[in-house]
């Protein structure tokens, strides 16, 4: 399954990344698929949020232990992605576009 993320503030902001991968991970730390700059987007922890493919579905899950994921402006721990939803890594932090 192709997974195109926009991202719309932070670091990345203005870039667009497609995967075909079941996996992404979302990151400061150099070992991830969608790295933020942590000088820049201090709001994104080292180990932010995981994405994976389930049974055709893009399923997103916070990995703070902190609930500091947040979709279509909705606090959450976990949520199965639809195109054009809205996620962002913590309450000001970066937000990207599901499509």
């Amino acid at each position: 399954m192709r997974i195109l993320l926009c991202h719309l503030s932070g670091s990345l902001q203005g870039k667009t990344q497609p995967f075909d991968s079941g996996r992404i991970t979302f990151r400061t730390s150099e070992e991830c698929d969608v790295r933020f700059d942590c000088t820049l987007d201090t709001s994104v922890h080292a180990i932010h949020a995981d994405l994976s493919v389930e049974h055709g579905i893009p399923v997103l899950r916070d990995r703070t232990a902190k609930c500091l994921l947040f979709v279509n402006g909705v606090r959450q721990k976990e949520a199965a992605l639809r195109d054009g939803d809205l996620i962002q890594f913590e309450e000001a932090g970066p937000e990207s576009a599901s499509g």
